[in-house]
């Protein structure tokens, strides 16, 4: 075996390709869309009382949202040096997925009545935020965590309880964040 064939790069492997070309650029948007178009959806509903305001606001952002992430994920690198496969369609995926992450909590502002639509859209924010930490988990091999145990080494790694325990921290922190949005529309403090 000559040393020319020692040094020869690895072929991709289909499965990192997949993560970084496809699931990470889908994850960034999900996650994009899921969060910077809360403040204006809410902002409009809680300030007019008028679902379908809030509606027009958070389809505006999803859109807006969708087309700026495409553009920032296509034009950031053609993807040779970093090994993440071409541009266009990693925009178009970041895109779709700003988009998607952005327009499903704003569906529920279709509802008429104020009250259904903010309940209705807070349950559908609970359900994208457990789907998002389903696909770290699946994908990437960490839910909550920043870290995924593989990357902690054995000298810090932590008792094999705390996934457990900050599992239940965030979904007790869900809860509590539910639980005080039903009281506070319990008691009428949306009018």
């Amino acid at each position: 075996m000559s040393a020319a064939t020692t040094i020869a790069p690895a072929q991709p492997d289909s499965a990192k390709s997949f993560l970084l070309q496809r699931a990470q650029p889908a994850m960034t948007g999900l996650i994009d869309g899921s969060l910077s178009t809360l403040a204006p959806i809410f902002a409009v509903a809680l300030a007019t009382h008028r679902p379908q305001y809030a509606f027009f606001a958070g389809l505006a952002t999803a859109i807006g949202a969708g087309v700026s992430m495409a553009f920032s994920e296509g034009l950031s690198d053609n993807g040779e040096l970093t090994g993440r496969g071409n541009a266009y369609l990693r925009g178009s995926i970041t895109g779709a997925g700003t988009f998607l992450g952005g327009i499903l909590h704003t569906l529920p502002f279709l509802i008429p009545q104020y009250r259904a639509a903010l309940i209705v859209a807070i349950v559908v924010i609970a359900f994208e935020l457990t789907t998002l930490a389903w696909i770290r988990s699946r994908f990437f091999g960490n839910g909550f965590s920043a870290r995924s145990p593989r990357s902690r080494s054995p000298a810090r790694s932590s008792p094999p309880s705390a996934p457990r325990s900050e599992g239940r921290r965030v979904e007790h922190t869900l809860t509590n964040v539910l639980a005080s949005a039903h009281e506070a529309l319990s008691n009428r403090w949306y009018h």
